[in-house]
């Protein structure tokens, strides 16, 4: 069997098979059971709209020479939609071939009808009679070698449900072909293809999903072709069934490959606005009364993608998008939407359980009251059997992974200021990936004119930009957003082992609980526009906001030095007077540095492992891959969590052996401000920083770094 990567991605053998095939295909006919045994028969069968080509060095048929196994004439290639590989000869025999291991190369056409498969010539019942009548001769005759022997069978079932048997028997009837085999009545049974059931046929399934997906955005004005035509290139990408993270070694799904070179800047994807489901469509289905301007825009994406899925199913105009989503919530696979135990045992410690859990009862409570106020009222609109909560759940799930934000720089029509931005489903667009550093880009855009007398010819477009060049093959990928592990688990169901953006989020709303001026330093903050509850901490740095922050929350009254008695004004005055943007004395800037590295032990000590034990975990690749997948996932965000901690803390003990030059910077300033007042200037009340610092010619060579021009 030759090696070769799916979506199309042929190898090195590949064009020696394929002549082989033809060369062997157009021999003249094999007349004797030696001539048969002897050569190897190199087949191509089309199958599911690809071309499958599959070696075998093991005889076709060692049966007598009276048989006509091959034509004098080449046979043509067929495709197949149901999945069946079969080998047609001159319309006189089919051979049901295994397709595990087999090599897939995408093909054009993917077009079958039973002319076209069998011949017009073909009778199933009288060579499935002669075979069975040589099978039984086979099996009497004691000198044929087992090893010769080739398993065929045709199984009845699916001959009759291809319509190949019209009088096919009410009981299931195997129809064995197989020399090899014991018969029907024996004591062997038949191995069930896997084809039939199974990964192959899931992939099957996928690739018929992705080409009418092709067709549909094809009929819809979208250039899937990979020929060129007038002014337009051939299409730039294509779908693959199944993608794989390299560095995680976990399946990321469908994705988009390129198809060809793609050049830096090239508009890569165009999609029509027509094709988007919005709150727009939502209300064209619904009406305004149930889709008022006040709804949001994912509750009404959720409901009309439930309705297009459950109600409509193939009479949906999306129908073609909709079958090539996850079909369950679990397959996602979004930690907000785990069990209330699964997230606790998986996630202990971490801070995003109180985050999943407050998003997953956000959904619960929309769908509580939309059950309450327009399911029950309206059932003929909105049947309850298909609005169920674990439908709802899904909704919400495909919205989280695959929504993207339009912004098309038009006025809102609630305000002046803001533009309008359209949160949508966009099909095709919505398959690409994520990598963090990717840069390519999504974008909504209006091409046409205004006319005259208030008529437009404005079109809108959802267009995909390629930020990089991309070799043929290569996997192209869109940036979600700055997210960090804990937020992708949540919201898209995976995690990624190098994210160099990844952060954790702490709540330090805390912070400020039994503290006498806690209402004056809140108020400071709403003043200054400053966060006070949640804050990011990254592995090799912590944001200014949070150090502004804490410096406020450590303050206390004997800090200020207020006279005894000193007013709530004046206490609120000095402390609107503090400089919070950098360490103004040591005392404090350790209260600060302390108080945040108490806050990481804290939460670091509420995991119930450690981070050598997660460690030695992900370093077993082979023990780490056995779990099952949320699992896997929990393990790598709770460990990238614990690495920021760790490194936090670290941090902070090399700033507080560093913090005691605080003082002494300070004593600088005054020794610097003492003397700069016995200075005509500084006598007159005036402060100025100098741009030389020297006091003679030769220091100020040395500021100007000249002194190697050899002018001193």
């Amino acid at each position: 069997r030759t090696n070769m990567r799916v979506a199309g991605v042929a190898s090195s053998r590949a064009p020696a098979v394929l002549r082989q095939s033809r060369s062997f295909l157009g021999r003249p006919s094999l007349r004797s059971a030696s001539s048969a045994a002897a050569a190897p028969a190199t087949l191509a069968f089309a199958c599911g709209g690809l071309a499958m080509l599959w070696r075998s060095s093991a005889p076709l048929f060692t049966g007598p020479s009276s048989l006509q196994w091959w034509p004098t004439q080449r046979p043509p290639l067929r495709s197949s939609r149901g999945g069946v590989a079969r080998g047609m000869v001159d319309g006189e025999v089919e051979v049901d071939v295994d397709l595990e291991d087999v090599i897939f190369v995408p093909f054009d056409k993917d077009k079958l009808v039973k002319k076209d498969a069998f011949g017009d010539s073909f009778n199933p019942m009288k060579d499935i009679q002669d075979m069975t009548k040589v099978r039984k001769a086979q099996a009497e005759t004691p000198t044929v070698a087992k090893a010769e022997r080739s398993s065929m069978s045709i199984d009845a079932d699916l001959l009759t449900g291809l319509g190949m048997l019209a009088d096919a028997p009410n009981k299931k009837e195997e129809l064995s072909l197989g020399l090899g085999e014991k018969t029907a009545a024996g004591k062997k049974p038949r191995r069930e293809k896997r084809w039939l059931a199974g990964k192959g046929n899931t992939k099957r399934r996928k690739l018929e999903e992705n080409q009418n997906l092709i067709d549909w955005l094809r009929v819809n004005d979208v250039w899937v072709s990979d020929k060129s035509d007038w002014g337009v290139s051939p299409s730039a990408v294509s779908v693959a069934v199944e993608t794989r993270e390299v560095a995680e070694n976990e399946d990321s799904g469908r994705g988009v490959i390129a198809s060809r070179e793609i050049q830096l800047y090239e508009e890569i994807v165009r999609v029509p606005y027509e094709l988007v489901m919005c709150k727009e469509t939502a209300r064209t289905k619904f009406g305004a009364k149930f889709i008022p301007d006040d709804c949001s825009e994912y509750r009404a994406i959720a409901l009309q993608l439930i309705y297009e899925r459950f109600k409509d199913q193939e009479d949906s105009f999306w129908w073609p998008y909709i079958a090539v989503l996850p079909q369950t919530y679990q397959e996602i696979g979004a930690a907000a939407l785990w069990s209330d135990e699964e997230l606790d045992t998986l996630m202990e410690g971490s801070p995003m359980v109180n985050q999943s859990k407050q998003f997953k009862f956000q959904i619960v409570t929309e769908w509580k009251q939309l059950k309450e106020n327009m399911f029950e009222k309206y059932s003929d609109q909105f049947p309850l059997e298909i609005y169920t909560l674990e439908n709802w759940f899904w909704a919400y799930a495909v919205m989280f992974s695959r929504a993207v934000r339009l912004d098309y720089g038009e006025k809102r029509k609630d305000s002046e200021d803001d533009l309008a931005q359209v949160i949508a489903l966009v099909p095709y667009i919505d398959l690409i990936n994520h990598q963090p550093q990717a840069r390519t880009y999504i974008a909504g855009i209006t091409e046409g004119v205004d006319m005259a007398l208030g008529l437009s010819e404005k079109e809108r477009f959802v267009i995909l930009s390629s930020d990089r060049f991309y070799g043929k093959y290569e996997q192209i990928y869109v940036s979600y957003g700055q997210k960090s592990n804990a937020y992708l688990l949540m919201l898209y169901g995976f995690c990624l082992e190098r994210n160099n953006v990844d952060h954790v989020e702490v709540t330090t709303i805390d912070l400020l609980d039994n503290d006498p001026l806690a209402q004056m330093k809140k108020d400071i903050l709403d003043k200054r526009n400053m966060e006070r509850n949640v804050f990011e901490l990254y592995r090799d740095r912590f944001a200014q906001d949070l150090m502004r922050f804490l410096r406020l929350v450590v303050v206390t009254k004997e800090d200020l030095l207020l006279p005894e008695g000193a007013t709530d004004e004046e206490t609120f005055k000095a402390l609107s007077s503090l400089n919070l943007e950098s360490a103004y004395e040591e005392i404090s800037e350790r209260k600060a540095l302390t108080s945040l590295q108490g806050l990481c032990n804290r939460i670091l000590n509420g995991y119930p492992t450690t981070l050598e034990d997660d460690e030695k975990l992900l370093e077993d690749r082979g023990m780490f891959e056995l779990l099952p997948k949320n699992q896997r996932m929990a393990v790598r965000v709770r460990y990238q969590e614990k690495v920021i901690f760790r490194s936090t803390i670290g941090a902070i003990d090399r700033l507080l052996n560093n913090v005691a030059q605080l003082t002494w910077m300070k004593e600088e300033e005054e020794r610097k401000a003492k003397k700069d007042k016995n200075t005509l200037l500084g006598q007159l009340g005036w402060k100025w920083n100098p741009v030389f610092k020297a006091n003679s010619l030769q220091e100020l060579a040395q500021e100007l770094d000249i002194l190697e021009a050899g002018l001193f």
